[in-house]
């Protein structure tokens, strides 16, 4: 066969930076916020997004883009997702789009699915929060075991400027070692006064969640109106992260 091709010993190593190329490289023009973890994910995308777009909006600048579970947006339209991160092909698409809208900001929910299997591979994140991890998803058709899936999680740090991690997660040890990969990292606590970022004074007051966050930087209260502990330690690791 005469035809002129390339032969790789990988596809999925090959995909990534065939796509990369082809959409000159938008990873490289814009701030990329990834959000990682086995629940809250989504949540703390929209919460990252909305500190952003207000910031932004105050610049009279475009509002951040956005690659969840739920929906993209790269700038013109929002469209309804269909994985929670794309292939690589895919993600270099949005990611151009949003570059050629004039975006600066990208925030991405990054699955473990995705970090196995190399769609984010040639991303380099400047800000990853990590959640949390939880024996979820281990399946023969996603991961055969725990420490595969933990492994696949944790590939998001050694492509990270700056990691924000919370400090009270399972498997906190193995973690933290693993976060050194990183350029450099962050706590995140809701109970510890130890971590780089936490909370205080966290009560309901008519429906709504009233807290305290403190670092070496800030001491700011907050209002968030939702309930329960969890969507408050979301919260705190958005506004860690921006």
């Amino acid at each position: 066969d005469n035809t002129p091709h390339l032969t790789v010993s990988d596809i999925r190593l090959a995909i990534p930076l065939l796509a990369e190329t082809f959409y000159n490289y938008p990873q490289e023009k814009l701030k990329i916020v990834a959000v990682g973890g086995t629940k809250g994910k989504t949540t703390t995308s929209y919460f990252v997004k909305a500190i952003l777009d207000a910031y932004l909006n105050d610049q009279g600048k475009a509002p951040a883009g956005l690659i969840s579970s739920i929906t993209n947006f790269e700038g013109d339209d929002e469209e309804e997702a269909q994985n929670t991160t794309p292939e690589s092909l895919d993600l270099q698409a949005h990611l151009a789009k949003m570059v050629d809208a004039g975006l600066e900001y990208a925030v991405l929910e990054v699955s473990s699915q995705a970090l196995k299997y190399r769609r984010t591979d040639r991303i380099e994140f400047d800000v990853s929060i990590f959640l949390n991890i939880d024996e979820d998803h281990i399946s023969p058709i996603e991961h055969p075991n725990f420490e595969d899936y933990i492994q696949s999680k944790a590939k998001m740090f050694g492509q990270t400027k700056t990691l924000i991690i919370n400090q009270e997660t399972k498997e906190a040890n193995y973690l933290f070692k693993r976060a050194k990969e990183a350029e450099r990292f962050y706590s995140f606590s809701l109970n510890s006064s130890k971590a780089d970022y936490y909370v205080e004074n966290l009560e309901t007051l008519d429906l709504e969640s009233h807290f305290n966050i403190h670092s070496k930087t800030m001491d700011e209260a907050f209002v968030l109106k939702m309930l329960g502990d969890y969507n408050v330690e979301n919260a705190l690791a958005a506004v860690a992260a921006t």
